[in-house]
């Protein structure tokens, strides 16, 4: 599965991505606050979940069938993401707001 980075009026908000890539972020405790939710509330619900992944969520798993499905996670994780950040880097909302330093997301593990 690809990784997508989700803009919303410029800004990425959200990068999706496969369960599998949360693995270290989950063994490390980073994901404090999580939710769930079905695929249509997430559609219904979209822009509150892009201020609440900006704000106070790690992540919203979005279930199908009652199975967690995907990721949607906030670029404040975005360190333990596998995908190259130096290509959406001017448009993360968190860097431009000091959330983030730019050079720990460029920094190879």
């Amino acid at each position: 599965m690809k990784r997508i980075a989700a803009t919303y009026y410029g800004q990425v908000v959200a990068f999706l991505v496969p369960l599998k890539d949360l693995e270290e972020a989950e063994k490390d405790g980073a994901i404090s606050k999580s939710e769930e939710m079905s695929l249509s509330d997430f559609r219904l619900h979209m822009t509150e979940c892009w201020e609440r992944l900006q704000v106070d969520v790690d992540c919203i798993y979005v279930t199908y069938h009652t199975r967690r499905a995907v990721a949607f996670v906030s670029p404040r994780l975005a360190n333990y993401l596998p995908i190259p950040i130096s290509e959406v880097a001017h448009k993360l909302l968190a860097i431009e707001s000091g959330l983030i330093k730019l050079e720990n997301l460029l920094e190879e593990k």
